[in-house]
């Protein structure tokens, strides 16, 4: 199983500490971005790291959206959940929000919601597991 954690890059800290549990269990997290001090000082950067998130999801089967409206947000999560979206629309993967929805389509069809990281993380069946 391979998950893509994504949130506002305040909560960084946060969901590293979900993708080291996540790992603890067996399961790939392809979200780069946790572990990278990214600051572009160009929009030749700014792409590249944009283009390795899209990788990244692209080469994910489960999607875990964090969203809070009390965290500050640059929005690039919201990008993600749309690009996630599509992709489970095309049989690619599954999206999950952990959190109150933040918009409408936080709320389409075929998104499962979470209130908390704990339901989030029950909804996942690990190989292995008991």
């Amino acid at each position: 199983m391979k998950v893509y954690l994504t949130g506002s890059l305040d909560r960084r800290d946060e969901l590293r500490r979900y993708a080291d549990q996540l790992v603890s269990l067996g399961v790939t997290v392809t979200s780069r971005w946790l572990w990278a001090d990214d600051r572009p000082s160009s929009a030749a950067e700014a792409r590249e790291i944009a283009m390795r998130n899209v990788n990244d999801l692209l080469s994910s089967n489960v999607v875990f959206v964090f969203v809070d409206p009390s965290v500050r947000s640059q929005g690039g999560h919201h990008f993600e959940h749309g690009f996630a979206y599509g992709m489970h629309v095309l049989g690619m993967c599954r999206v999950e929000l952990v959190g109150e929805p933040e918009n409408v389509f936080h709320q389409v069809d075929g998104v499962k919601r979470h209130d908390n990281w704990g339901a989030a993380i029950g909804s996942l069946v690990v190989p292995g597991a008991d």
